[in-house]
């Protein structure tokens, strides 16, 4: 063999990618075809889910998907919420509203787990020191979104929570107070 069909040859093997299959192929087609049309944008997004048979777009970053699969199976309540957030985001409703009924529906923020992963359960029941947390978490972010001195947000955050959360590394949003 000649030394330059072997470098052809390992290169094309380094560098090949998964071929999508078929049901990705005409979803993505899809898309593709729906947007350029001028159609809007979350009537295609929409079409795409259902098509990919989960949503492309829950994981960050985005990468164009390249097979089609069934969506994580959840409890009908996690499903209730899930879909519910879908439709309202792709109905073109302000996110801060989806995202404060989303949370409502399931019991508690998945957004507090990083990367975020499409909730599959929701909570039955909150209790009143989940409440003392999430009530210092809301004040924190509204202090520091207001432009206050961090150090000063910080220590009314911890005497809020009860301990410092910034303590525990990783660093993980409090779901709980210790007061």
């Amino acid at each position: 063999m000649k030394p330059c069909t072997v470098i052809a040859t390992l290169s094309a093997v380094a560098f090949a990618t998964p071929t999508p299959d078929e049901c990705v192929q005409k979803c993505n087609s899809d898309m593709d075809r729906c947007v350029v049309g001028g159609n809007a944008i979350a009537s295609c997004t929409t079409t795409y889910i259902g098509c990919l048979g989960y949503n492309p777009y829950d994981e960050v970053p985005y990468k164009k998907p390249t097979t089609c699969r069934k969506a994580a199976t959840g409890d009908s309540c996690a499903d209730k919420c899930n879909n519910s957030m879908d439709k309202c985001v792709s109905g073109g409703h302000a996110i801060s509203t989806c995202t404060t009924t989303y949370i409502g529906c399931l019991g508690y923020s998945p957004y507090d787990e990083v990367p975020f992963m499409k909730p599959t359960a929701c909570r039955k029941t909150l209790a009143v020191r989940d409440a003392c947390a999430r009530n210092c978490n809301s004040a924190m972010d509204k202090c520091v979104a207001g432009g206050n001195d961090i150090a000063s947000c910080t220590g009314t955050y911890t005497e809020c929570l009860g301990f410092n959360p910034y303590d525990v590394v990783p660093y993980k949003k409090p779901t709980t107070c210790r007061k």
